[in-house]
């Protein structure tokens, strides 16, 4: 957006004051005023030369001629006169050679005056677009910044949920390995059910084998059933200890087994959801990775944004010597002139 111009009035006032404070108005110039108010110098040097011209103007019309300076010119207009027919001549070529040799100079330096002028314009209005052109890279390098305060927010954010996760995949493996040794202890003693069992229906085939060992001395002799009776009574209790236990055993390993595939039901359950947390872990690192890429070119932009504006400043420095340097040149031939 271009500055808003200074108004004309502030100059003329300016110029008023120093006017009353007793300085001639040759001192008066567009670098003085401009360092006093701002500004173009461009548009202050029209200021200056119009100021200047309508005060000569109204010098020249106000200021009234003394009684004596009337004389003097008598005096004069006499003197010139009388010696008028000899010098008339040399007079007459000195002053058009002066006149001619003065307009020459006074065409050169308005000339000259003139191309300083125009060029300080197009330096000044260099300077505008150069300036609109870095607050556009101002703004653009706000919005640049304001997205990457975004994306480390972001990435903070997915730091933590990193940390949460990896907090939580130590956890799910400790229980992992709890599972594991549980599991272990009760194939451990599935396996010491399982001898125990082997070892019950091995005494209840050996009690079998002896109830019909005794049945068969009982059809034997008849003679001695009563003993045979009470040994078979014993053996029948001897074979339903034997099959209770066994009953109790098999039970027991039944439970067993039924809690082992419970834990090992569970365990699945928690190695899946493991693999599912690895897999959005996963998924995380990914995003993160993409952010952190897209966070690099964001930064790369933002340097390259930088570097324009340096090379802006940079010339624009230039451009505002450069000016400098015509304006003195340009009063320095105000002030030959």
């Amino acid at each position: 957006m271009a500055r808003p111009g200074i108004e004309k009035e502030k100059y003329i006032e300016e110029i008023n004051k120093q006017l009353s404070e007793g300085k001639r108005l040759e001192d008066v110039t567009a670098t003085k005023l401009q360092a006093i108010i701002g500004g173009k110098y461009s548009r202050i040097a029209e200021i200056v030369e119009e100021f200047k011209a309508g005060y000569k103007t109204e010098e020249r019309t106000e200021m009234p001629k003394p009684e004596w300076f009337k004389d003097w010119v008598d005096q004069v207009t006499n003197f010139a006169e009388g010696a008028w027919f000899s010098i008339a001549s040399d007079m007459k070529d000195q002053i058009n050679e002066a006149t001619e040799s003065f307009n020459n100079r006074k065409a050169e330096l308005e000339a000259q005056a003139q191309d300083d002028r125009n060029q300080i314009k197009v330096l000044e209005d260099s300077s505008d677009q150069l300036e609109a052109t870095i607050e556009s890279l101002n703004e653009v390098v706000k919005v640049k910044d304001s997205e990457i305060n975004k994306r480390d927010l972001e990435i903070s954010t997915l730091n933590g949920k990193i940390d949460t996760l990896n907090s939580q995949i130590t956890s799910i493996t400790a229980e992992k390995s709890d599972l594991a040794t549980q599991n272990k202890a009760l194939e451990t003693l599935s396996s010491k059910q399982s001898d125990k069992i082997s070892d019950l229906e091995e005494k209840l085939a050996d009690e079998t084998s002896k109830l019909g060992e005794m049945t068969a001395k009982l059809n034997a002799s008849e003679s001695s059933n009563k003993d045979l009776q009470a040994s078979l009574s014993q053996a029948n209790k001897i074979a339903s200890d034997a099959e209770e236990k066994a009953a109790k055993a098999l039970s027991e390993a039944d439970r067993v087994k039924i809690e082992a595939n419970s834990k090992e039901s569970e365990l699945t359950t928690r190695i899946h959801e493991r693999d599912t947390l690895i897999s959005e872990l996963k998924d995380d690192i990914s995003i993160l990775r993409k952010r952190m890429e897209e966070f690099a070119e964001y930064k790369g932009e933002l340097k390259s944004a930088h570097q324009r504006i340096d090379v802006l400043e940079a010339t624009l420095a230039a451009e505002t010597q450069r000016a400098s340097a015509l304006e003195y040149k340009l009063e320095q031939e105000k002030d030959g002139e």
